[in-house]
């Protein structure tokens, strides 16, 4: 993962945070995890 990959990092925990609250369900701590960030 390359220094200049802060905006996609973001975009990864905030869209599975507002995933997760809009069909009001709780965060699954897994999908934001660094090794699935680091996957992408």
């Amino acid at each position: 993962m390359s220094k200049d990959d802060y905006f996609k990092i973001v975009y990864i925990i905030l869209s599975e945070l507002y995933e997760s609250l809009k069909q009001g369900e709780k965060v699954d701590i897994q999908a934001i995890s660094p090794e699935r960030i680091c996957k992408n």
